[in-house]
C-alpha cells in the first residue's frame, strides 16, 4: 500500500526503524531532517516500541517524548507524508494518535472474495482459476480470523504459520493442506 501510494503521488519512500541503536532522542531529529521533500516516511510496527510510554525493550534508545517531539517536527515538513503501521491499535498511547499527529486511520482487514479474485487476475487472466483461488482463500482467511487455521502450504511448497498449530476442536496438530 505504501509503495503504491508513493508511486501514484510521485513520492520517495523512506523507512525509519525505531529499534536501531543509533535512533536516540538527539539523533532522530537529524534523521528526520534528512528525509527529502516529497517523501513518504514509513515507521512500521510502532506498537512494538513503547509500553505505557516506556521503551518496550532494551535496544530501543529513543524516549516516547523524544519520538513525539520528532513527529511534530516531521509533520511540519511540507510535502511529506508519515505512515505508521501497527498490529495493535489498542496499544497505542492516545498522545501518539491524537488529531494533528495522525490525520487518518485506516484498518486493513481481511480481503473478501471479490478482492481476492481481482488480485489474482492482476497476475493471471484465467477467470475460473481466479474464482477458485478467491473461494479457497476467502474461506482460509475467515477460518484464520477465528483462529482455526494455523498452517498452510503455499504453491511453492513453503509452509506458512498463520496462527498456532492446533485444531481448536480436538487439540490435535493440524496437517499440511
Amino acid at each position: 500500500l505504501v509503495t503504491a501510494l508513493a508511486s501514484e503521488l510521485h513520492l520517495n519512500v523512506c523507512t525509519l526503524s525505531l529499534a536501531s541503536p543509533i535512533v536516540t532522542d538527539e539523533k532522530i531529529h537529524t534523521l528526520l531532517a534528512a528525509v527529502p521533500q516529497r517523501s513518504l516516511l514509513l515507521i512500521e510496527d510502532v506498537d512494538a516500541f513503547f509500553r505505557q510510554r516506556d521503551a518496550a525493550h532494551s535496544q530501543v534508545r529513543l524516549s516516547f517524548s523524544g519520538f513525539l517531539n520528532a513527529l511534530d517536527g516531521v509533520a511540519t515538513q511540507e510535502g511529506n507524508v508519515l505512515f505508521m503501521t501497527t498490529n495493535h491499535a489498542d496499544r497505542l498511547d492516545e498522545a501518539l494518535i491524537r488529531a494533528g499527529r495522525i490525520d487518518e486511520r485506516v484498518e486493513l482487514g481481511l480481503c473478501d472474495e471479490e478482492q481476492l479474485r481481482r488480485l489474482y487476475l492482476k497476475f493471471d487472466p484465467d477467470e475460473a482459476a481466479a474464482l477458485a483461488f478467491a473461494a479457497e482463500f476467502a474461506l482460509l482467511s475467515s477460518l484464520c480470523a477465528r483462529g482455526v487455521v494455523l498452517k498452510v502450504k503455499t504453491p511453492d511448497g513453503v509452509g506458512v504459520k498463520l496462527r498456532n498449530n492446533y485444531d481448536p476442536v480436538d487439540g490435535e496438530p493440524l496437517a499440511w493442506r
